[in-house]
């Protein structure tokens, strides 16, 4: 029988744990490889376990098992070595981040799947894995959580990472609208385009082409992933919609070489630390507030499960803002989202707010009120029921992450090249004020 991804891991517990010899075994380590294989390193004392448990991994997980069995009690030359290193890798890393918690709980208790799960993995077993990207997505729980740049103080800049699981749900006019507000507010504002698949931030907010002598964040992230430098000069301009001026950094021009750009960009953590691109991003940051001083860094994300989307969410924003439509493809987003960001982040750094956008107006309070059940599970699931300090808010709480501040449906809105185009009474409309206003509260500083 030819098993599924989900099943392998689980399946090669089960065979191992069937073993009467297993029980002598002082650690188990599981590696899964760059195209999803697994393998297996042992330290055990029987010499004749790993051999048996090949034979029998070959025959119950089939090809998705990579042999051979390696054993620190392997006489072949290199083996052990290699073996004990990987057991020692292994090792500080479950004892600072613990089994991976994607992974299954538990085995099969009949030779076939599906099986009911007995119990789970004991603390012998160890786990490893390598992926392609998706490192901000994967990470297991954090004994030092991931933080920002900078901590979010009163005379800081505030990030807030905008982010939608689906493409067309109004993720960049949400942006360019509440940094129109704040601007218009008299505060200072960068928005910076990290849709590098699909820019389109920089035209949004100005109606011309911007000048192409600054270079772009794709060039910026770039230098600095070779050189460990930025640009000399910032990719940032000044725009001005509708009376209010702020500064808007474009992802790039699509053009000749584009693509070679984003075939360059690494966002793998191949070693401990950074991945390049996350320091990279943290430089641009960092180099954004002192030339700028802004009051608010906005980031416009890519959708999906981006590896930039999971950095600025995960890593770099002190803020998120989730933006979707309400349907159930974005759900099923968002069951993956929070999880991940429970993982990367204390519970006092849950700083959520939800747009439902396309409403019709006047707001239909029952469909609003559906969509709101919805988060409600969710958020009482995976960020909620985490929080230790105390119980699960009520579902009737308003103002914090599973309300929606909805966002009105407005003529000419979707399909405007540049914002000055829309009528300024469609951007000043309350739902908007009303998002605003709930940021402000999110933006209160760190005690």
């Amino acid at each position: 029988m030819s098993l599924a991804y989900d099943d392998v891991i689980a399946e090669l517990i089960g065979v191992c744990e069937r073993d009467p010899a297993f029980g002598q075994v002082v650690s188990a380590l599981i590696v899964r490889t760059l195209n999803g294989q697994v393998r297996l390193i042992l330290d055990a004392p029987d010499d004749a376990l790993p051999s048996r448990l090949e034979a029998a991994l070959h025959a119950k997980v089939g090809r998705w098992f990579q042999g051979p069995v390696l054993a620190v009690s392997d006489k072949r030359k290199g083996y052990s070595q290699l073996a004990r290193h990987l057991l020692e890798q292994a090792r500080a890393r479950v004892a600072k981040l613990g089994w991976t918690d994607c992974w299954p709980q538990g085995w099969p208790t009949g030779s076939t799947l599906p099986g009911v799960p007995r119990r789970a993995p004991d603390e012998r077993w160890l786990a490893l894995q390598a992926a392609v990207g998706k490192e901000p997505w994967l990470a297991p729980d954090q004994t030092e959580p991931a933080t920002p740049p900078w901590p979010m103080l009163a005379k800081t800049p505030k990030i807030t990472a905008f982010y939608g699981f689906k493409g067309g749900v109004g993720r960049t006019t949400a942006v360019a609208t509440l940094a129109w507000h704040l601007a218009r507010a008299g505060k200072s504002v960068v928005c910076v385009d990290l849709d590098l698949e699909a820019p389109g931030l920089g035209r949004l907010l100005s109606p011309t082409d911007l000048p192409t002598a600054n270079g772009w964040v794709i060039d910026d992230i770039l230098s600095h992933s070779a050189t460990g430098q930025g640009l000399d000069a910032l990719p940032i301009f000044p725009v001005d919609v509708h009376g209010a001026r702020l500064h808007v950094a474009p992802a790039g021009v699509l053009g000749p070489t584009y693509i070679e750009k984003l075939a360059r960009l690494d966002t793998l953590h191949r070693h401990p630390g950074q991945s390049p691109v996350h320091a990279a991003l943290v430089a641009l940051l960092q180099r954004i507030r002192a030339s700028h001083k802004p009051d608010h860094i906005l980031l416009d994300c890519r959708s999906g499960l981006h590896d930039l989307a999971g950095l600025a969410l995960h890593d770099l924003a002190h803020v998120d803002v989730l933006v979707g439509r309400g349907d159930r493809q974005e759900l099923d987003g968002l069951s993956v989202l929070l999880p991940a960001l429970q993982r990367r982040r204390q519970p006092a750094d849950w700083r959520v707010l939800v747009l439902r956008t396309f409403m019709e107006l006047p707001v239909d309070a029952e469909l609003l009120d559906g969509y709101r059940s919805d988060l409600y599970d969710l958020f009482a699931e995976a960020l909620y029921g985490r929080d230790a300090s105390g119980g699960i808010p009520a579902f009737t709480a308003r103002g914090i992450a599973h309300d929606p501040c909805p966002i009105g449906d407005f003529p000419g809105m979707r399909r405007a090249d540049w914002l000055g185009d829309v009528d300024r009474s469609f951007l000043d409309h309350g739902t908007y004020r009303d998002a605003v206003t709930r940021l402000e509260a999110l933006w209160e500083p760190e005690s």
